[in-house]
């Protein structure tokens, strides 16, 4: 297992929200893993309260708000997704990521090199690099895929939105001029 590990040739057993990838994508956003209300739901970002889906239309990467279930459509705006952790729900409290979660991640960006990987919390990013990361662009890069941290729309996120938002548009800019 440690060499396949090391070769990234790990797959996982299960898993919970199928991952919407291609080559071409302009932005591949990446969660720790999915919440209770998007495994029950079977669609990314899910909860009622999230602001995935509003954020991207007001950012401009998409050109309308897309429910949940339509989640798979966000290809047709070169956008992409997927989850740390694609074997476990649960919020990122409950959530552990494993050395192969890692390891399965990196592997599929560099299959499919899109433009940008985003986190969409901190808590995802800094269990990806393995250490604590700021807002923003991240300092490392998966070949030619830039990596970008996010605030997280998620409610539990809501004490610290306002302050935050901005890294949102500001990330949808270098998007567009890419």
């Amino acid at each position: 297992m440690e060499e396949a590990r090391q070769q990234g040739q790990v797959s996982l057993p299960k898993v919970i929200l199928p991952d919407v990838l291609q080559r071409g994508l302009r932005v591949v956003f990446c969660g720790t893993a999915a919440g209770r209300a998007s495994e029950k739901a079977q669609s990314y970002y899910a909860h009622g309260r999230n602001k995935f889906w509003s954020v991207l239309s007001e950012t401009g990467l998409t050109d309308r708000k897309l429910a949940p279930h339509e989640f798979r459509e966000v290809t047709t705006f070169g956008i992409g997704l997927t989850d740390l952790c694609k074997d476990v729900a649960g919020s990122d409290h409950e959530v552990r990521p494993r050395p192969e979660h890692r390891v399965v991640l990196r592997r599929k960006i560099e299959e499919n090199r899109p433009d940008f990987l985003a986190f969409t919390s901190l808590e995802a990013a800094k269990r990806f690099v393995g250490r604590r990361v700021g807002l923003g662009r991240y300092e490392e890069s998966i070949g030619t895929t830039s990596i970008y941290v996010l605030p997280s729309t998620s409610p539990m996120a809501d004490w610290n939105w306002m302050a935050n938002k901005i890294h949102w548009w500001e990330f949808a800019e270098r998007v567009r001029a890419s």
